[in-house]
């Protein structure tokens, strides 16, 4: 109880710094008491996984069917919850940043692949290229049109009406350059997401904000850069005569995206981010953003996550310190630093007990939107 009072405690003092959204776990063995005795605040809650998760075979909703978003509880409504024990946790609907810094000079030196003769890439290529492995990078999507993503993205055949391994973002009927587009308005594969070609569109925040901010989609395009980023360092296409060459290049990329144009995202849209990925068969997530506080709801999500044997990356900051930091802290997730090309820690890069490996993140060329390549750091591109 003197756990649930703290947090309770800190919430409230956050919630008038920052939002009124909250995330809750009600008990099990309290749902019927919430919804009969204090119907008032029962009818505040809706689900934090909006899709319905058809197929029998997942666990996703018995694990997470008592998990709730609320925007517009009033400090009575929280002392009532508390109060009668109604709950495993509540706190703000955490918002997280996707771990950007400024970038260097546009330097032409600066456009050599340093890294991959860092960590051996050449020679590691000889065992393996990431083939037949799905990556899913939860970030603030991809730029689906880049020449240096044909044929490296994830495609659910099911919802790739034309098969041509892309999405075509037009009707089913419409034709445009001799293509018949992927969108029929169907979720054909029964996965309780609608024309999930490529991936998803799962940002849907409580405040209104610029760019594609609210509503699940099935259109991942990237309004920020840093997604496209990211992707472009694991599996940009190689042996194309163009560009560069990602590290894992026979990978599939599958794009979730939780992050809006600012590099901003709701706990609540990473953790539906994270379940798709999960649920529709990514092995390994990339998780390239992160904040002090621990938001129960991802820890939880990640420890399933874990619990489907799925591999867990994140980056682990750029404020050059050893303190707490999330999600790469959790202990099923593999904390990942940064290092220069002299083989030192990188200038900002997080360090302490709890970083797993380091990794090169400076002067990291990669793809960015609009078909076009930029030069960055920071311990995303680790």
């Amino acid at each position: 109880m003197k756990q649930i009072t703290l947090i309770l405690t800190i919430a409230l003092v956050l919630l008038s710094e920052l939002q009124a959204s909250h995330i809750i776990k009600i008990k099990q063995s309290k749902g019927d008491k919430l919804q009969s005795e204090a119907a008032f605040i029962h009818k505040k809650l809706k689900p934090v996984f909006k899709q319905d998760l058809k197929n029998d075979n997942l666990q996703a909703d018995n694990n997470f069917k008592d998990y709730y978003l609320a925007d517009d509880l009033t400090q009575e409504d929280i002392s009532y919850l508390i109060n009668n024990n109604l709950t495993e946790f509540i706190q703000p609907n955490y918002i997280y940043k996707i771990e950007q810094i400024d970038d260097l000079p546009d330097d032409p030196k600066l456009n050599e692949q340093w890294a991959l003769n860092a960590v051996n890439a050449f020679s590691a290529w000889k065992k393996a290229t990431g083939k037949n492995v799905i990556v899913g990078v939860i970030d603030t999507g991809i730029d689906y049109e880049h020449p240096e993503f044909e044929g490296q993205l994830w495609a659910n055949s099911a919802e790739d009406l034309n098969g041509n391994g892309r999405l075509d973002p037009w009707s089913s009927e419409q034709k445009i350059d001799g293509i018949y587009g992927d969108l029929n308005g169907i979720d054909d594969d029964n996965n309780g997401y609608v024309d999930d070609v490529i991936g998803y569109d799962v940002v849907d925040q409580s405040s209104a904000n610029f760019g594609d901010f609210s509503g699940f989609d099935n259109n991942p395009y990237d309004e920020n850069s840093h997604g496209t980023l990211v992707s472009g360092v694991i599996a940009a296409k190689t042996n194309n005569s163009e560009g560069i060459a990602g590290l894992a290049y026979d990978a599939k990329i599958m794009t979730v995206r939780a992050f809006d144009a600012t590099g901003n995202a709701e706990s609540d849209d990473i953790a539906n981010a994270i379940l798709y990925a999960v649920e529709n068969g990514a092995q390994i997530i990339n998780m390239s953003f992160g904040e002090t506080f621990e938001s129960y709801l991802i820890r939880d999500v990640l420890r399933y996550a874990y619990s489907q044997g799925v591999v867990l990356f994140s980056s682990s900051g750029n404020n050059n310190w050893n303190l707490p930091h999330y999600p790469s802290d959790q202990p099923e997730v593999i904390s990942v630093g940064g290092i220069n090309p002299a083989l030192s820690k990188y200038g900002f890069g997080n360090y302490g007990s709890m970083l797993d490996i380091s990794a090169p993140g400076q002067e990291i060329i990669s793809t960015e939107p609009a078909k076009s390549y930029k030069t960055t750091n920071g311990t995303s591109m680790a």
